[in-house]
């Protein structure tokens, strides 16, 4: 069984009341740390978070800007979940 690192407990259930969008679409991700934009491909789409998967994610901070390439569109992120490449996000 793979378990997640949760890096924030809430009470949200483990069963999704969001909907979720499945989407392939490549991103970028700023933070102050880095001078280089770490890239990502941006999955599982809902109105409040997305599930990302990077090359690395422990070098990523707890809050990062997440840049859509396909739309343009960037959003304020705070990390919730690590699991090897992939992390879960909230918008903040």
């Amino acid at each position: 069984m793979i378990s997640r690192k949760i890096l924030n407990v809430s009470s949200e259930s483990s069963e999704r009341m969001e909907q979720r969008l499945r989407q392939f679409q490549t991103g970028k991700i700023f933070f102050k740390q880095s001078a280089v934009p770490v890239d990502c491909i941006v999955h599982d789409a809902t109105a409040n978070g997305n599930r990302l998967t990077v090359m690395s994610s422990s070098k990523l901070p707890k809050k990062f800007t997440l840049l859509n390439m396909a739309d343009g569109v960037e959003r304020q992120c705070k990390l919730v979940w690590r699991e090897r490449n992939n992390v879960g996000v909230r918008f903040i």
